[in-house]
């Protein structure tokens, strides 16, 4: 299973990464390897401002068409046993940021 490795070093980053609409929670990376749509990973964040460092299983669920510059970015859904506490750790960095709120 592939490792995707996420560094959030800002609440304007975590805004702009985290896609609260998604069941239990997502995030938009890019990554150097191709991922295909329903491909599980392993997904690695690292919240510097915070000192904390998460890892969970996720799924890839969105594909972006390539940008001009030749990226693709990938949105990947927590899933399994430590995505509710990497959707809270998300949820509560980003408190009275999120849309809904």
């Amino acid at each position: 299973m592939e490792e995707v490795n996420l560094i959030i070093e800002s609440k304007q980053q975590a805004l702009d990464v985290y896609l609260p609409f998604v069941k239990q929670g997502a995030v938009l990376v890019h990554v150097v390897n191709s991922l295909e749509l329903g491909e599980e990973v392993i997904l690695n964040i690292s919240f510097p401002e915070l000192k904390k460092e998460m890892r969970c299983q996720g799924k890839v669920v969105w594909v972006s068409a390539k940008t001009l510059q030749g990226r693709v970015n990938f949105g990947i859904q927590f899933f399994g046993e430590d995505c509710i506490s990497m959707q809270q750790t998300i949820e509560k960095y980003l408190t009275g940021h999120l849309n809904d709120e």
